[in-house]
């Protein structure tokens, strides 16, 4: 095995173990808490935006537009979210969080475990910033 193809086959595994660790994550958080960690993303990115489109929030949490709507639609099932129609305009829907969904969205941390959370944090902000354009250069060089 050449060294470039040791060198992405560790790059795939590393990746690997991250999804996984994110994955075991909401797992868990849909145990204890009654949300996948999708869901938590957009109740934290409802609660961000105050009032959000679901075509808005699916560009914002970087998801397909249909993946985005099937989260909403278990969110409202759950009376976590609700969908508002505009005053000005009723063709057009809004989401916003409800008071079950703003009271989890403030209870929960993320969607990251709690220890990478404080791993992370404990970093001095030139190394979280430096992971963090790391991280950012890799989602784009595996951008479609």
């Amino acid at each position: 095995m050449s060294d470039n193809q040791f060198t992405f086959s560790e790059v795939l595994k590393t990746i690997r173990r991250i999804i996984r660790a994110i994955d075991i994550h909401s797992k868990d958080l849909g145990r204890t808490a009654g949300v996948t960690g999708p869901q938590l993303i957009a109740l934290k990115e409802i609660e961000f935006c105050n009032r959000i489109t679901t075509t808005k929030l699916a560009e914002n949490i970087n998801l397909s537009q249909s993946t985005v709507t099937i989260i909403v639609d278990k969110l409202v099932e759950k009376e976590m979210v609700n969908r508002v129609r505009d005053d000005s305009d009723k063709r057009q829907w809004y989401l916003e969080l409800s008071a079950i969904g703003a009271r989890l969205s403030k209870n929960l941390s993320f969607v990251l475990p709690q220890q990478f959370m404080t791993s992370f944090s404990d970093l001095p902000l030139w190394r979280q910033t430096q992971i963090l354009a790391t991280l950012q250069h890799v989602a784009e060089m595996m951008a479609e």
